[in-house]
């Protein structure tokens, strides 16, 4: 799990506790060290769960009813951390595995509240902060391990407790085993090791596309193709490079769900409008133009207006993308 997972499970743990009244520190520093990971984790966490949570949202949450104080919550954290991280803690005090402090405390950090609790972004703020790895693994192969997170990259800890290289090409591997491939690699229904495959090359769920490349469903069958950029036609969102496809194509905005939730055009001159009546009609009788019903004078004679078109499907603009931050429930979903 990289550090961002591990996070997000342990500030998630803080919501098993009902707080009354906020009661804010004025200033929270988080610095990550190799020996105070989870005393870091519980410190962020409950600071964000006495910021903007209520006792009756997490009462009403858990079904439950309870009371706690700020370092009655640290200590319960912590003890949740320690836990749920218990092989990373492990290899930490072993000296197995290096922790880079500026990396953990920059992603840590963007896990804390600031001035609002509850806020709309453009992006996650905690992706960027978190790209870092914060955590490497120091053995190398051949060396002494107990878990896999003790090895160093593109490697894994054998039966025999020793750090193993992951198996490259044509190597026999084990999709539900410790085996997996070498980056780059996958394990195939042959259980062995093979390339990504590429573009023009034949895919499905067991033999996935390269990055940067989707499954395509076609005539002569699956076929690898590139992600398509905005603007693009698409069937899903797995086609599009950004990952949104509305209805129609792929998009950098994921708020358009009809076409209710765009502006329309009138169907005859494309100007702008909110619904039929906003377009300049035509008397059903006369033909006279008409801006309603009483502009037409002959004996039931109506105003037939254009359609006002909504713009959703194949218009990816009509929304834009913005990730919703409620630090309360951050991380609530990893409890489930």
């Amino acid at each position: 799990m990289t550090f961002r997972g591990i996070a997000r499970v342990a500030v998630a743990l803080a919501l098993v506790a009902s707080v009354a009244g906020c009661d804010k520190e004025d200033s929270v520093k988080v610095d990550v060290k190799t020996d105070n990971f989870c005393d870091q984790v519980a410190k962020v966490a409950c600071e964000n769960i006495f910021t903007c949570c209520t006792g009756k949202k997490i009462e009403e949450m858990f079904g439950v009813t309870i009371s706690t104080q700020k370092d009655k919550c640290k200590r319960d954290v912590k003890l949740g951390c320690e836990d749920s991280n218990a092989q990373l803690l492990y290899a930490l005090a072993k000296g197995t595995v290096s922790v880079d402090a500026a990396a953990a405390t920059a992603c840590l950090a963007s896990f804390l509240v600031g001035d609002q609790c509850f806020q709309l972004a453009a992006d996650d703020p905690t992706v960027e902060p978190c790209k870092t790895p914060a955590f490497t693994g120091l053995q190398g192969v051949g060396k002494a391990c107990v878990y896999t997170i003790e090895c160093v990259a593109n490697t894994y800890c054998g039966p025999d407790r020793k750090c193993r290289s992951l198996p490259k090409v044509d190597e026999a591997c084990d999709n539900l085993g410790p085996q997996p491939c070498t980056n780059g690699l996958y394990c195939d229904e042959e259980y062995s090791c093979q390339f990504l495959r590429k573009s023009g090359d034949e895919c499905d769920a067991l033999n996935p596309c390269a990055e940067g490349l989707y499954c395509s469903a076609e005539e002569d069958g699956d076929i690898c193709r590139s992600l398509k950029g905005v603007g693009a036609s698409c069937a899903g969102d797995g086609e599009c490079g950004s990952g949104y496809c509305i209805p129609g194509l792929c998009s950098s905005g994921k708020q358009c769900f009809g076409d209710d939730d765009c502006d329309g055009t009138c169907s005859d001159t494309g100007k702008p409008c909110g619904d039929d009546a906003d377009c300049a009609g035509t008397c059903t009788k006369s033909g006279d133009p008409c801006l309603a019903d009483w502009d037409c004078y002959e004996a039931d004679d109506t105003c037939e207006h254009p359609k006002c078109e909504g713009s959703c499907h194949g218009q990816p603009v009509c929304g834009e993308e913005f990730f919703e931050i409620n630090y309360c429930a951050l991380g609530q979903g990893m409890l489930h």
